[in-house]
């Protein structure tokens, strides 16, 4: 997936869920490679990972959002939310937004 590296797409796969789904940042995810699997997984060489497949990732991205542009119907999805903030004593508010393609078959006007 790589040149010249060991890293597979498993691996690559295991370490960005690690990060965006469990909340792992990868100075935990490198103490955790150490200690159960005895492997030693440096975290800047780990965001030096991170880094490439946000710029593969971003291909994805563009033609979605280019797609969504031309469609003609865009249709937005709202969602509340609290969050935490370690800068304030309560959790304020926020937003997720998506825009997920219209239905088939859907006219426009």
């Amino acid at each position: 997936m790589i040149e010249n590296s060991y890293a597979s797409a498993s691996l690559i796969l295991h370490i960005l869920r690690g990060k965006h789904c469990d909340h792992l940042p990868l100075y935990r995810q490198e103490q955790i490679f150490k200690q159960r699997y005895g492997v030693e997984i440096s975290r800047k060489t780990m965001g030096g990972w991170m880094h490439l497949m946000a710029n593969w990732l971003s291909l994805i991205y563009e033609f979605l959002r280019n797609k969504i542009r031309a469609s003609g119907y865009i249709q937005a999805d709202e969602t509340f939310i609290k969050y935490q903030d370690s800068k304030k004593d309560y959790c304020p508010s926020g937003y997720l937004w998506t825009y997920p393609p219209p239905p088939r078959g859907r006219r426009t006007l």
